[in-house]
């Protein structure tokens, strides 16, 4: 997995064989309960977009929950990034969102 940070978005690529995904987070101080806003990002490939954007945002949301009472965090989602034709399923979103606030958290570096 490859971790990168531009400004406020915590980024991270994962390549496994024929199957890829990206996410990009923003996260805020704001009170939990916010919707993200969600940047569906264009399909890269020629397949249309398999990705469905609930089913993504309830899996980074479950991910970050997850990080959040594994660390005693309080990360709240403020922006979620995807690309609409990356690899299914929906759940994988899940551990890439758990990865980022993971790596954050134990301080490693964003390229």
């Amino acid at each position: 997995m490859q971790f990168s940070r531009v400004g406020d978005c915590f980024k991270i690529a994962r390549i496994t064989g024929p199957r890829h995904n990206y996410l990009g987070l923003e996260f805020t101080e704001a009170a939990a309960g916010l919707q993200p806003l969600i940047d569906a990002l264009p399909a890269i490939g020629k397949r249309p977009g398999v990705l469905l954007v609930e089913a993504v945002r309830k899996n980074v949301l479950e991910g970050v929950g997850e990080a959040n009472k594994q660390f005693g965090t309080k990360y709240v989602v403020k922006r979620i990034e995807f690309v609409v034709d990356d690899s299914s399923p929906a759940e994988t979103y899940r551990f890439l969102a758990y990865s980022i606030v993971e790596r954050i958290v134990k301080e490693l570096p964003f390229t």
